[in-house]
């Protein structure tokens, strides 16, 4: 099955995904080009109707078709990681109003409808870190920097020879990878009360932004709490500028 420009024209988005699964038989592929953009469009703008030609006005945020694509109940298998083409978008891009940021269009957003038997099917890392991701909204390390600031908790997951040679994020608290679903589940005996608080974000760092992903897709199963990780990571924390202290500081609480 494809689809070429055409979600972005239809208002009702969940009778269009509901209308893909009906017609995608188990095994079958789906492929999508459409629109994104990066803002939500405004009351006033989404009436107009050149935005609707345009493909604008019913355009998905940006990360919005993997998150749809991937949900668990839709039993969907990444077969290309949604990605974007080229970096200006010719349809409709010059109707759209100066404050509606226009991205490019969505190629090559492959999935497939897994077959009854997919649980006995082998899975890949790749698909694995789709599907981890299609559940966040992550941050960049300046966003996680200022969810810190209005209360989020961060939580540095990387090693501890990672930790001693680039250095801690103050304010950050370390759990270790491996017992980090006992320390943040609410229900475990042998959960970190402070920690296991549901009513305080959570925001996972590793040092690259991939291992933060799977965890904190893990730690959402655990109920209605808002968990997400760092895109890129401690690395792109400590490029952007952001604070760091020796590890030394953080144990001693200097």
């Amino acid at each position: 099955m494809i689809s070429s420009g055409v979600i972005d024209l239809i208002p009702d988005k969940d009778s269009v995904f509901a209308e893909i699964d009906r017609v995608l038989r188990p095994g079958g592929r789906l492929q999508i080009t459409d629109v994104f953009i990066r803002h939500e469009v405004s009351e006033d703008a989404r009436k107009r109707i050149d935005l609707w030609t345009g493909g604008i006005a019913g355009a998905l945020l940006e990360g919005e078709h993997a998150r749809i694509l991937l949900a668990p109940e839709h039993e969907r298998n990444v077969l290309t990681t949604p990605g974007v083409a080229g970096s200006n978008l010719g349809r409709g891009a010059r109707a759209a109003p100066a404050e509606i940021e226009v991205g490019s269009a969505v190629t090559e957003s492959t999935v497939q409808r897994l077959p009854a038997s997919h649980h006995d099917a082998p899975t890949t890392v790749e698909q694995l870190l789709a599907a981890a991701r299609a559940q966040l909204e992550r941050l960049t390390a300046e966003q996680a920097h200022v969810a810190m600031r209005e209360g989020a908790q961060l939580i540095d997951i990387r090693s501890e020879s990672q930790r001693a040679s680039d250095g801690v994020i103050p304010g950050a608290r370390f759990l270790s990878r491996n017992v980090l679903e006992w320390r943040l589940d609410p229900g475990c005996p042998h959960c970190d009360p402070l920690l296991a608080q549901v009513e305080r974000p959570l925001v996972l760092i590793c040092d690259e932004g991939y291992q933060s992903s799977l965890a904190a897709a893990t730690v959402r199963r655990f109920g209605q709490r808002a968990v997400t990780d760092v895109v890129g990571g401690f690395q792109a924390w400590k490029a952007a500028g952001l604070p760091v202290q020796p590890a030394e500081l953080e144990r001693t609480g200097a």
